[in-house]
């Protein structure tokens, strides 16, 4: 009869709701973790600091790439100059403190990263 197939039918969408719901519960644990995650490392950060490069291991005379890891940073394509190379050429504009600018060598895109929250400023 109609109202068998209705019942039937209304049977049907309670359980694609609870399907739907266990998902979205499912989802909304996930998020859970990660903002959890997020603000545990979030509280590890160390008070704001500048790095000024000036104990990276180069020559006046030469550029270097900046190693991984520098200040628990991943550093990719992220090169030194000393103040003293290539004067006029702009690289001391770049410099805050100390006698070394960062630059992404040769033009090319370059990216700090880290599995830890972090912000540049200035």
């Amino acid at each position: 009869s109609e109202t068998n197939a209705t019942v039937t039918a209304l049977r049907g969408d309670i359980k694609e709701l609870r399907r739907e719901n266990e998902s979205l519960h499912n989802e909304l644990n996930e998020i859970r973790v990660i903002l959890e995650e997020q603000e545990e490392a979030s509280n590890a950060l160390p008070p704001t600091s500048s790095i000024g490069f000036d104990d990276v291991t180069t020559t006046t005379n030469s550029s270097a790439l900046i190693p991984n890891g520098y200040h628990g940073l991943n550093w990719d394509n992220v090169e030194l100059n000393h103040r003293s190379r290539l004067p006029g050429a702009g690289y001391e504009y770049g410099i805050v403190s100390g006698d070394f600018a960062a630059f992404n060598a040769d033009g090319e895109p370059c990216s700090i990263s880290s599995a830890t929250p972090f912000s540049v400023a200035g």
